[in-house]
Order: structure tokens, then C-alpha cells, then sequence
């Protein structure tokens, strides 16, 4: 199944927005166009920037793998009448419990447990950790191909009691998108803001250098 992305950082390097959001122009000490070799240039270096300082970023507050995240995140570009942009998609489908450092003492103990923030270790009620896989129609052997090691608690039922031997339920964490985008909830001070707004002002800082050497560069050559 394909994961849907949206955007979760737009970075604007030029026109009404960038000079709204971080003052860019006056920062540069000219209007930035882009048709210009200087910022073409220096969009071409923040593009090779993003999806490491992102990662970067979010390790600082969530407990997860550098390679658990990287597929998740995609650049793209767009072209704006106020001010073009590169935008980092983030996929929305929430990842799996068990990616944010899940483990399980046995049947003896409370729960599984995980930590999706750094720092911050939760145990799931009844929870365990198990590898299942998909019988297919004849419901014999399990495919080998479809076998995952994952955090689940078992089905309930419409009374509330725990199903025996019913299907398995499997917990997941935040997505992606979910852990750089703040929610209503938490916002701006919350993980995802304070993640979203470490990204951006190390991007707009970055792409200020950047852009300023790139036009130092050329009025050197002439």
C-alpha cells in the first residue's frame, strides 16, 4: 500500500512570503529572484539540506531509528505567484509501536512497553510483543514473506471482555507528519512544534548563508 505524504515544512526562498516569514530580503540586502545563478544555486544546496537536518531534528525529541524515518520523508518543490518553496512530505501512515524502542518482559510482567519520546518510557496494559504473519485463503502455513515482529494486545469484545484466542490488534505510534506538524492539542509547544520550529530556523539560516555566498560568489566573477 502506498504511503500517503503531505506537506509538513515549506521553506520559501524568495518573493512576499520568505520577506513576511524571515525578513529574507532584507537579510540578503536585495530582492532574491529566482531566475537568478545565485539562488538556484543556493535552493540546490538547501535541497541536499533538508531531509538530513529533519531527521536530525526529530531524533533530538522522538525515539526513533535514522532509517526508520528517512523513507518516510520526500522532497518536493513548488512555484508560488508570493514566493516558491521546497516543501518536506511526510507520510501520514502512523508507524509502528515496536520502531520507538518496544520491549516485553513476558507473560509475567504488566505490558509491553516503548518510548516514543526520548526520556519517556510507557507501559501498554496487557500488551506483548509477537511475530505474525498471514495464513492466506487455505489457512495452513503461515507465509514467511509476511511475518512481522510487532507490539498487539488481543481483541475485545462488544462486552468488553478480552477475546481468547481472537484477532490481534497491533499499537502503533505517531507518523511521520504527526511527529513535525503540531497538533491542535499540543501546539506550538508541544514536540512536534518545538521540532517543526528547531527545522525551520536552522533551514532559514542555512539558505541565508548559502544564498549570501552564492551572491558573493557571482559579483566576484562579474
Amino acid at each position: 500500500m502506498a504511503s500517503r505524504r503531505n506537506s509538513a515544512v515549506k521553506i520559501y526562498v524568495n518573493g512576499r512570503v520568505a520577506d513576511d516569514l524571515y525578513g529574507l530580503s532584507k537579510r540578503i540586502g536585495a530582492q532574491v529572484s529566482r531566475m537568478s545563478t545565485a539562488a538556484r544555486r543556493a535552493q540546490s544546496s538547501l535541497s541536499r539540506k533538508v531531509q538530513p537536518v529533519a531527521t536530525r531534528v526529530v531524533r533530538t525529541a522522538y525515539n526513533i531509528k535514522a532509517t526508520d524515518l528517512r523513507s518516510r520523508l520526500k522532497l518536493a518543490t513548488g512555484l508560488r505567484a508570493k514566493g516558491d518553496f521546497i516543501s518536506l512530505q511526510a507520510s501520514t501512515r502512523r508507524i509502528s509501536l515496536i520502531a520507538f524502542g518496544g520491549q516485553w518482559g513476558g507473560r509475567t510482567t504488566a505490558g509491553a512497553t516503548a518510548s516514543i519520546l526520548l526520556g519517556q518510557r510507557k507501559t501498554y496494559s496487557e500488551a506483548f510483543i509477537a511475530s505474525v504473519g498471514w495464513r492466506g485463503t487455505s489457512g495452513r502455513a503461515v507465509k514467511t514473506d509476511t511475518v512481522s515482529r510487532n507490539i498487539y494486545v488481543r481483541s475485545r469484545g462488544p462486552d468488553g471482555k478480552r477475546v481468547g484466542r481472537g484477532p490481534l490488534k497491533r499499537l502503533y505510534g505517531p507518523s511521520a507528519f504527526e511527529m513535525l506538524v503540531p497538533s491542535p492539542v499540543g501546539g506550538s509547544s508541544g514536540a512536534a512544534g518545538k521540532v517543526r520550529a528547531a527545522i525551520l530556523d536552522e533551514l532559514h539560516g542555512f539558505y541565508v548563508s548559502e544564498l549570501s555566498r552564492q551572491i558573493a560568489l557571482e559579483l566576484r566573477r562579474g
